[in-house]
């Protein structure tokens, strides 16, 4: 590898990692989001107050279900981009083997599940919360 070579490597990594952080961070925001309109929920009883808030939280929760998405695509991005650049695995260059070969295949699909998991079931969750929220605020 190339003096070049690895400082693009190592930029491409420092883009995913950046992205993963933001992956996270986006969740834990929007997690505090919902959460903190839970409670506004027992201090208001007007009828109107339920379904306006059920509504903000819907929107809300499915606009984080569409950043997960994008997120996804580009840490997949960075991903692939990473692989490219590695050295094959005839290559004495093994530090740099990162992204590929037999130990990354083995967790890389652990790793995917649990973030699709965590990408899927939070929004979805508080999506089912809130539509939940708005048909009892209609009964009311």
């Amino acid at each position: 590898m190339t003096d070049e070579q690895k400082t693009m490597y190592t930029g491409i990594c420092m883009c995913r990692n950046a992205e993963l952080a933001l992956f996270w961070q986006r969740n834990q925001l929007f997690t505090v989001i919902n959460l903190a309109a839970i409670p506004l929920l027992a201090a208001n009883p007007i009828k109107e107050f339920y379904g306006l808030i059920a509504v903000i939280g819907f929107l809300i929760s499915t606009f984080w279900a569409d950043i997960n998405y994008r997120s996804r695509e580009m840490i997949v991005y960075w991903h692939e981009r990473l692989a490219l650049i590695e050295p094959s695995e005839d290559s004495n260059l093994i530090v740099y083997r990162v992204f590929t070969g037999r130990d990354w295949e083995e967790n890389i699909e652990t790793i995917l599940s649990f973030t699709i998991v965590i990408r899927l079931s939070l929004p979805g969750l508080f999506v089912f919360g809130w539509i939940t929220v708005y048909v009892v605020s209609l009964s009311l």
